[in-house]
């Protein structure tokens, strides 16, 4: 039984016909009043004939989109529209580029970022032995070659080593050859007997082998260096002034100033 007026407040329109109770005067009797009927077959207004609908084109492909037009009359025709242009432009990526960020200046005290030490395997080393002590008859040679390089005579330094080696100079000059012969440094095309045993002999007093003086000869060390050096020179008068330059260098009577 459906009811012109509620007798309580619901929600239910099933109870009465949505009639509430009204006083005309302060007085009067209560009279149910029921508001106008609502209306059941009215329609939404239509959607304008055409609608607009715009995809905004990707800036980076350059591409610009037309603005489909296309006439909706309800939401369903509206969506199947939009629907429709985004099908054309599916597939296409648009790419933004980020700005580069600035540095970040943070005031106060600097932040020290510690890294993890990491312990590298020390490669074994094999113990070396020292290295061996210079011959210092080496070391004579090396200075009577010094002493004729700085004579610029490069042909004299090479005769020098072969001679202190106990070997003839190849490619010497006649009047080289005329000095060394004149002074029995060379003798019928070898080395002279007693160069030979001068050579040797101061090459054992250098290094330390033999102390016996009387197998040099009658020259101290010195007067044997200076006298070969200014043979290969070419001027035997250069010996003293050759000698005092030796001398300088480290060589002295009986042997290296250094030793």
């Amino acid at each position: 039984m459906i009811t012109l007026a509620a007798e309580f407040p619901n929600d239910n329109p099933c109870l009465h016909r949505g009639a509430c109770w009204v006083c005309e005067t302060t007085t009067g009797p209560a009279i149910a009043v029921q508001p106008p009927p609502p209306v059941t077959d009215a329609r939404p207004e239509p959607f304008p004939a055409e609608v607009a609908v715009e995809v905004p084109a990707p800036r980076e492909s350059g591409v610009v989109r037309a603005v489909e037009e296309r006439p909706a009359e309800s939401l369903d025709d509206l969506a199947a529209a939009i629907f429709d242009v985004v099908e054309d432009v599916e597939g296409e990526v648009v790419v933004e580029e980020l700005e580069p960020v600035e540095e970040v200046v943070v005031e106060g005290e600097p932040l020290v970022v510690v890294a993890p030490v990491v312990e590298e395997p020390v490669a074994e080393v094999a113990p070396s032995l020292p290295p061996p002590p210079e011959d210092p008859f080496r070391v004579f040679v090396n200075t009577l070659v010094d002493a004729a390089l700085a004579a610029d005579a490069p042909a004299a330094a090479a005769w020098i080593v072969a001679l202190l080696d106990g070997t003839v100079p190849e490619a010497l000059s006649a009047d080289v050859a005329a000095l060394l012969a004149a002074g029995r440094i060379l003798e019928g095309g070898a080395l002279a007997p007693s160069f030979e045993k001068a050579r040797v002999a101061w090459s054992a007093i250098l290094r330390g082998t033999s102390e016996d003086f009387e197998a040099c000869g009658s020259a101290m060390l010195d007067d044997f260096a200076s006298d070969l050096l200014g043979r290969l020179l070419g001027d035997v008068a250069k010996a003293p002034a050759l000698r005092r330059d030796l001398r300088s260098r480290g060589i002295a009577a009986f042997g290296l100033l250094a030793a």
